[in-house]
C-alpha cells in the first residue's frame, strides 16, 4: 500500500505529462522501451561484475540529463552529484587496514578478506571460510568418515550443489573421490576458491567446475553418484524484496529431492548441512 501511494503522484504526473504529448503511443513505446533498456542495462552491469564506480555515474548521468532537460541543472546541483559519485563509489577496501577484495557479482557484493579466507557477502560475516584440510577439522569429512568407519566403499562419484569456495571439494578428493561436479552459481565466490583456496581444490583434474543453478544441473544430468551434497546452499537473499522466495527455495522441493534420488545410484548416499550461529 505504501509503494502504491508513493507512485500516485508520480502517475498522475506522468499521465498529464502524456496528455501534453500529440502522440501518445509514442509516449508509451518509450517509456517501455526505456524501462526495458534499464533492465537490460541493469542486467549487463551485473553481469560484468561492474563495481559502484560504474553503477553511480551511469545514474548520475541520467539525473543530469533530466534536470538539464527541466532547465535545472544549476552549478550546485552538478557539483553535488559529482560529490555523491565520489562518495559513493569510492572502494571501502581503502578505508581499511586489513588486506580485503571487494567484488560484485550478479547476486552478491563479495568481500574477500585475504589472509584468513573469510567471505563475507552483503556485509554478512561469515559466509564461508577457505581453510587448508588439515586445520579445518573433521566438519567437511564427516560424512566420508562415516562412510570409512562404517567399512564401505570410498566415494567414487560426487556431487556438490554449493560448492561455494571449495571445502567439499578438497575434502572429498583426500577420501578418494575420482570424479566431483562442482556446482556453484556465484561466479564471483566460485573464482576466489580457484585463485585462493590454499588446497586447489578446482585445480585437481579430477574436479568438473559447473556454474549453474543447482536445481537446473539435477534437472539435467544424466550422471550417477554415489554422494550428493547440499553444500549449505543457503543464498542469504530473496528473489525479490516482495517475496520470501530465496535462491535455493527450489532445492527443497518434493520435485527436487525426486531428482536427487534419480542421479544416485542404488546404495549412494544425499547429504545435507547448515550452519547455524547462536
Amino acid at each position: 500500500m505504501l509503494i502504491a501511494l508513493m507512485f500516485v503522484g508520480l502517475g498522475q504526473v506522468l499521465g498529464r505529462a502524456f496528455d501534453a504529448y500529440p502522440n501518445r503511443v509514442l509516449g508509451y513505446t518509450l517509456n517501455i522501451s526505456g524501462s526495458l533498456a534499464g533492465i537490460v542495462g541493469f542486467s549487463a552491469i551485473s553481469f560484468m561484475q561492474a563495481p559502484p564506480v560504474v553503477w553511480f555515474p551511469i545514474s548520475c548521468a541520467g539525473v543530469a540529463y533530466l534536470l538539464h532537460q527541466a532547465g535545472s541543472l544549476t552549478r550546485l546541483r552538478a557539483l553535488a552529484l559529482v560529490a555523491l559519485v565520489l562518495g559513493l563509489a569510492v572502494p571501502s577496501d581503502w578505508l581499511r587496514h586489513e588486506i580485503h577484495n571487494t567484488r560484485w557479482s550478479p547476486y552478491y557484493m563479495v568481500d574477500h578478506t585475504v589472509p584468513s579466507g573469510e567471505i563475507t557477502v552483503n556485509t554478512i560475516a561469515g559466509h564461508q571460510g577457505m581453510a587448508p584440510f588439515a586445520s579445518e577439522g573433521s566438519s567437511y569429512s564427516l560424512i566420508h568418515l562415516l562412510q570409512q568407519h562404517s567399512g564401505g566403499a570410498p566415494f567414487r562419484d560426487v556431487l556438490v550443489i554449493g560448492a561455494g569456495s571449495g571445502n567439499d571439494l578438497a575434502h572429498a578428493l583426500r577420501f578418494g573421490a575420482t570424479q566431483i561436479d562442482a556446482v556453484e552459481i556465484d561466479p564471483v565466490i566460485q573464482d576466489i576458491g580457484r585463485q585462493y583456496h590454499p588446497d586447489h581444490p578446482y585445480q585437481d583434474a579430477q574436479v568438473i567446475p559447473h556454474l549453474d543453478d543447482g536445481r537446473h544441473f539435477l534437472r539435467t544430468t544424466d550422471h550417477k553418484y554415489d554422494l550428493v551434497i547440499y553444500a549449505l546452499v543457503d543464498s542469504l537473499i530473496l528473489h525479490s524484496g516482495y517475496a520470501n522466495i530465496r535462491l535455493e527455495s527450489y532445492l527443497f522441493t518434493q520435485q527436487a529431492l525426486t531428482d536427487v534420488k534419480r542421479v544416485l545410484k542404488p546404495d549412494g548416499i544425499f547429504v545435507m548441512y547448515n550452519h547455524f550461529s547462536v
